[in-house]
C-alpha cells in the first residue's frame, strides 16, 4: 500500500500569516487601509437540500441477508434490506457537491489534484478519486445518504452464494478494470455491463478501492494476531483497484486506509437505508401503468422481506402482463429462500385464491437455487481458477479505454 500522507510541519509559518490576514482584515473593515469600503457581504451557511425522492436508476436495492464477512467462518450478521449506488461516485458528481456546498479538502494537495480533476470534463463519467474519508462522508451527509458498512458492501458484491466475483466465482479480465486487463488507470463509471453484480451496481471488482464506514480497529474480533494492537484511525476499504491484481479484488478481500489519506486509486459510493418512504415508492410504482415500471416495481419488491412484500407480490400474481406476472414469480421465488416466508407466501396465495400448482418452482426453492449455482459454475468454469495469477506484463496495454471483447480475453 502506497505511503501515509501527512500534514505539513511548517504550522508556525501558517499560524503568522493567518494572523497578519486577520489584522489586514480588521483594519479595512475600520476604514483604516480602505477608507469608504464597506465591510464584505455577509456570506449565507450551504444549506441541505431537501430529500429527494429515490432514484433507482441510480440506487439498487440490496435484500436483506444474513452473512459473514472475510472467510464467512466468524459471527454472522444480519443485514436489513438497503441501497447502494449503482455506480461509484463520480467526479463530475463530487465537483457539484464542492461547488455548491464550498468544502475544501485537509490537506492543500489534495486541493490542488481536486482542481485539475475539475478542469477536464474528461475526468467528469470517471469515480472520484483523492478523497479521504471525511470527505466522502461529508459527500454523502450533502447527498442525504451515507457510506456502507463492510459487512453491507461485501454482502452486495457477493450475495448468500459468496461467490468471489460479482458477476460469479471465476476471474473474468474483460469484466473489471483491474491490473490484468491492462489499462492502469479509471475508466468510465459504468464501463463493464458483464460485470455487474446480481442486484445491478457496477465496479464492485476493480477500477478504485472504496471507502466503508467500518472502523478497522473492530478487526480483533476476527482473531487474526497480525491485526492487533493497530494503533491508527483508519477504515476497511473495498473492491480493490485498477492497480490490484484480481486475487486481491475478491469480494470478500479487504485493506485498511487512515481517514486522513487520500489516493489516486481510493474512491467511494454511498448506501441509503430503505424507511417508509421508499416501500410507499415502491409499491406506487407496482400500480402504474408502464409495464416495465411494473416489473421493474416487481424486482425491487423480491429485495425486500417477506412480511413487507409477499402479499403484494402474490397480488401482482394476477396482474394481466405475462411479463409482470413472470418478475411477481421470480420475486415470490426469491423471497421464499427467506426462513419462514414459504409458509407465509402460500398463505397469501390461499387467501387470494391463487392455486400454488399454477406456480410450482414456489415448492422447489432448494432445487432450484442448487440448479442455479451449478449452472453458474458451467457458465464461470473452475471457481477455482480465480487463483491463477497472471503476469501484467505479458498482456498488450489498450490505449485510452478501448475494451477488448469477451471472445479476446484470452482467459
Amino acid at each position: 500500500m502506497p505511503g501515509k500522507n501527512h500534514q505539513s510541519s511548517r504550522w508556525m509559518v501558517k499560524r503568522l500569516n493567518a494572523s497578519a490576514l486577520l489584522g489586514i482584515l480588521l483594519l479595512s473593515m475600520a476604514g483604516v487601509i480602505c477608507p469608504g469600503c464597506s465591510p464584505p457581504p455577509k456570506v449565507e451557511p450551504h444549506t441541505e437540500p431537501e430529500s429527494p425522492a429515490v432514484d433507482f436508476a441510480s440506487m439498487a436495492l440490496i435484500p436483506a441477508g444474513v452473512t459473514a464477512r472475510g472467510s464467512g467462518t466468524g459471527e454472522r450478521s444480519s443485514i436489513p434490506a438497503f441501497l447502494l449506488d449503482r455506480f461509484e461516485v463520480t467526479v463530475g458528481e463530487f465537483r457539484r457537491f464542492v461547488r455548491e456546498t464550498g468544502h475544501t479538502a485537509a490537506h492543500p494537495q489534495a486541493q490542488i489534484l481536486w482542481h485539475e480533476l475539475f478542469l477536464h470534463d474528461l475526468h467528469a463519467t470517471h469515480p472520484m478519486v483523492y478523497v479521504s474519508f471525511p470527505d466522502a462522508e461529508a459527500y454523502a451527509l450533502w447527498a442525504n445518504k451515507r457510506l456502507p458498512t463492510e459487512v453491507e458492501w461485501e454482502w452486495a458484491a457477493a450475495g448468500s452464494r459468496r461467490v468471489r466475483y460479482p458477476w460469479g466465482y471465476s476471474f473474468h479480465r474483460n469484466r473489471c478494470n483491474t491490473l490484468e486487463l491492462g489499462v492502469r488507470h479509471t475508466t468510465r463509471v459504468g464501463t463493464f455491463e458483464s460485470g455487474r453484480s446480481q442486484d445491478g451496481c457496477y465496479d464492485l471488482c476493480g477500477n478504485v478501492w472504496e471507502w466503508t464506514a467500518s472502523d478497522f480497529l473492530d478487526y480483533p474480533l476476527r482473531d487474526d494476531g497480525a491485526l492487533r494492537g493497530w494503533a491508527v484511525r483508519g477504515r476497511v476499504i473495498k473492491g480493490g483497484g485498477y492497480n490490484t491484481l484480481r486475487d486481491n479484488a475478491v469480494s470478500q478481500n479487504f485493506s485498511l486506509e487512515e481517514d486522513a489519506n487520500f489516493n489516486g486509486w481510493l474512491g467511494f459510493r454511498c448506501a441509503k437505508n430503505v424507511d417508509a418512504d421508499v416501500v410507499a415508492r415502491i409499491l406506487t410504482m407496482i400500480e402504474e401503468d408502464t409495464v416495465a415500471t411494473r416489473v421493474f416495481a416487481a424486482e425491487l419488491l423480491s429485495g425486500l422481506p417477506a412480511d413487507v412484500s409477499s402479499r403484494k407480490l402474490v397480488e401482482t400474481l394476477k396482474d394481466p402482463s405475462p411479463q409482470v406476472v413472470a418478475a411477481a414469480y421470480e420475486g415470490l421465488i426469491r423471497v421464499c429462500q427467506e426462513e419462514n416466508a414459504r409458509l407465509l407466501v402460500t398463505r397469501q396465495m390461499t387467501i387470494s385464491g391463487i392455486e400454488t400448482d399454477r406456480f410450482p418452482g414456489l415448492l422447489q426453492i432448494e432445487e432450484q437455487d442448487q440448479a442455479g449455482e451449478q449452472a453458474d459454475l458451467n457458465l464461470d468454469g473452475d471457481p477455482d481458477m480465480g487463483g491463477h495469477l497472471i503476469d501484467p506484463d505479458l498482456l498488450i496495454p489498450l490505449e485510452g479505454e478501448v475494451i477488448p471483447t469477451e471472445s479476446e480475453e484470452g482467459i
